[in-house]
């Protein structure tokens, strides 16, 4: 398995990647490997520098040292808007919908500024008569599982649907790469067995995620790889039984306790 997964390629590389807030390292010289269609789940106490590194990642924040590398090429100095052409995607702590807008009117939004940009002038002229548009987001929809609200609008939705609305809207692009940064944040018992399930359905020969989450049920279910941050540096990575048994992760980031049910 482990030499089955090393033949495919590398999507994301961070090579010796930092970023310093005068004195404060919030990153501090992280490389990390993620293979096409592969889970990799980012955990770490508040503070750790996840949410920096995303940043970085996706090119909201610019690096003090290092390189970022997307699908073989380095986008160290390349706009958040080119590294989405390329394929990449992500959802943030807060879900970031059009709260007056339906979820069929959501989805559509993000599938037409993928595909036909220029309709954004006039977005919602041509709506009722797109119909191979409609069609992805319906399928969009029920992929996670909103099909039945389609035209609710965000604002009214639940928490948890709110976050899987943002899912889809960056899944009916097609990416290549999303980051996930806390899914199951805020979601009842029930929403996150919902959400679990959703990520774990995903295409993984299509589709490669990486993901911070604090809910270890979740990190530990979906996971092939975890990695593990504490005050801005990779302090240790590897398959979810061997982050389970790393007595330093134990006692630094669990406190010297861990069980399937903790949720730190």
């Amino acid at each position: 398995m482990q030499n089955q997964a090393s033949t495919k390629p590398v999507v994301l590389s961070a090579e010796h990647a930092s970023v310093h807030f005068g004195a404060l390292k919030a990153v501090n010289d992280v490389s990390m490997q993620v293979r096409q269609g592969e889970r990799h789940v980012i955990i770490g106490t508040n503070g750790a520098g996840k949410t920096t590194l995303f940043n970085l990642i996706a090119g909201d924040l610019r690096l003090t040292s290092g390189k970022i590398i997307l699908f073989g090429e380095d986008v160290t100095n390349k706009l958040p808007r080119e590294r989405a052409r390329m394929g990449l995607r992500r959802t943030y702590q807060t879900s970031a919908v059009f709260n007056s807008m339906t979820v069929r009117e959501n989805l559509y939004m993000s599938l037409l500024g993928e595909k036909s940009p220029r309709k954004w002038l006039d977005p919602f002229h041509g709506i009722s008569r797109d119909r191979d548009m409609m069609a992805e987001v319906e399928q969009c929809a029920e992929k996670i599982l909103l099909k039945d609200n389609l035209e609710t609008r965000a604002i009214n939705l639940s928490h948890g649907q709110r976050r899987q609305l943002e899912l889809g809207q960056a899944l009916i692009v097609e990416p290549r790469l999303i980051l996930f940064d806390e899914p199951a944040s805020g979601l009842s018992a029930e929403e996150r067995e919902m959400m679990q399930r959703m990520i774990a359905d995903l295409d993984s020969e299509k589709l490669t995620l990486v993901m911070i989450e604090h809910d270890m049920d979740i990190a530990f279910s979906v996971a092939d790889h975890i990695i593990v941050m504490f005050e801005g540096q990779l302090i240790a990575e590897g398959s979810p039984a061997e982050i389970r048994n790393n007595s330093q992760v134990r006692e630094i980031y669990l406190g010297g306790r861990f069980d399937d049910k903790s949720n730190s």
